[in-house]
């Protein structure tokens, strides 16, 4: 009866739309074709890599990659960078990578970003090397984030944004990444991208030499010295 009175209230494309709603829901949450099976296969793999079987590992590898499962797509694509097992074939490691990424792999989304950056495989593309940066930095990868972060310092592929950069920089070093604390003690040091803040530089350059990056030691030295005039 609820749903009767409610359908009273809605009209014809009103119903529609929220039934295609529903369809899009359904079909980005459903498991991909293949995809148990395609472990099954990649497991068999790994157990015959493991025994350095490559050559009797290598074909269920590619059936797993061709069913769908994302880390046996990511691997082949490794494989083919590599020459691996394989003849080299940066162009179809390239593809595999993009599969891959495309089933929400974050190191291939990174790898594409690499790749698009360096024209490794293909076509340099600095746009969309910004974009799989981005995709991999959003699912917490932090050199994406800081190889990102520097496109967006520099305005390679797209416009400069020293903001979203120091923003990055942050995310990144939060994550762990050394190089990330040490460029972001330097835009505190400096003011660039927000307000300059000494203490929290010396903080970022501490850690990072914490971490045995020589050159934030250095310049933790050089902010003492200043400190002693």
């Amino acid at each position: 009866m609820i749903v009767e009175k409610l359908l009273a209230f809605l009209n014809r494309k009103t119903i529609l739309a929220i039934f295609a709603a529903l369809l899009l829901t359904i079909t980005a949450t459903a498991p991909y074709a293949g995809e148990s099976a395609g472990k099954s296969d990649y497991d068999k793999a790994m157990s015959l890599f493991e025994t350095g079987e490559i050559a009797k590992g290598l074909p269920y590898l590619k059936k797993a990659a061709e069913l769908g499962w994302p880390e046996a797509m990511f691997d082949l694509g490794g494989l083919y960078d590599a020459g691996t097992g394989v003849s080299k074939d940066l162009a179809l490691s390239r593809q595999w990578y993009q599969k891959a990424a495309g089933r929400k792999h974050v190191l291939s989304m990174y790898n594409l970003g690499y790749m698009n950056a360096t024209g490794k495989g293909g076509k340099k593309d600095l746009v969309k090397a910004r974009h799989w940066y981005q995709m991999a930095a959003d699912n917490g990868h932090a050199l994406s984030a800081h190889r990102l972060a520097y496109m967006l310092y520099r305005g390679l592929g797209g416009p400069k944004n020293v903001v979203l950069a120091r923003k990055l920089y942050l995310k990144a070093a939060t994550l762990g990444h050394p190089p990330a604390m040490y460029s972001l003690a330097s835009m505190y040091t400096l003011g660039q991208g927000g307000p300059k803040d000494i203490d929290k530089a010396r903080k970022w350059y501490q850690m990072a030499a914490d971490k045995g990056m020589k050159r934030a030691a250095r310049a933790l030295a050089f902010l003492a010295q200043i400190d002693d005039k």
